[in-house]
């Protein structure tokens, strides 16, 4: 099964999101960091895909998802119902260093908070709105 595209933009995000993030990014960038988008709104069809990956074919059946979607490699995902789908969250990373920056990943979460973005301990680049 082929990797479903990947939305690198804000484009598709909600605006209230969006402007969030916008305002995360730019305070990034004053603090000397190189943020970037990773991901931004998700397919459903790419979340499955995403979901499969350190799944068996079995845990992907009683998930209720094709077993198509199995694949080797690390867990990324806990759900099926991200936050990304509706717009709602967007992955932010560091441009040079990628996901290799403690230091970036802990500005992250110090400006989206003031934002009222919410991130994920197991996943630090992950940045949500829970409104």
């Amino acid at each position: 099964m082929q990797e479903p595209k990947r939305d690198n933009t804000l484009d598709n995000v909600a605006g209230y999101v969006a402007n969030r993030v916008q305002r995360v990014i730019a305070r990034m960038q004053v603090r000397g960091f190189d943020p970037i988008v990773f991901e931004g709104k998700r397919s459903s069809q790419r979340q499955r895909w995403l979901y499969g990956q350190g799944r068996s074919k079995l845990q992907c059946m009683k998930a209720g998802i094709s077993p198509a979607y199995s694949r080797p490699g690390s867990i990324v995902t806990k759900t099926l119902d991200s936050k990304h789908i509706p717009g709602k969250a967007v992955d932010i990373i560091s441009k040079s260093r990628l996901w290799s920056n403690p230091a970036f990943f802990a500005a992250l979460k110090q400006e989206a908070a003031k934002e009222n973005l919410h991130t994920l301990g197991f996943e630090q680049c992950h940045l949500e709105w829970r409104g």
